[in-house]
């Protein structure tokens, strides 16, 4: 038999929405670092590390984030000259 305690966590499990997703979670934390939307694109691009590269942006500093996008130059493709 369960416990209460597990059956009242089930019961509050089905009465919120499914969890996040690593990617809606790491969108709404570099929201929150205050990136502009040219270097949101370059954070979201389609990096082939997939949720790896979600669960650094949950844990990197914005300083971090900000050396690696400033080392891609933000995706910023120059023409030659």
């Amino acid at each position: 038999m369960k416990s209460k305690r597990f059956r009242d966590e089930e019961r509050q499990a089905l009465q919120y929405p499914v969890k996040k997703s690593l990617e809606e979670r790491a969108r709404e934390r570099v929201d929150e670092l205050g990136f502009t939307e040219t270097q949101k694109e370059f954070i979201f691009a389609d990096w082939p590390e997939g949720d790896e590269h979600f669960i650094w942006l949950l844990t990197a500093t914005r300083d971090e984030i900000e050396s690696w996008g400033e080392a891609g130059e933000w995706g910023i493709i120059r023409k030659e000259e």
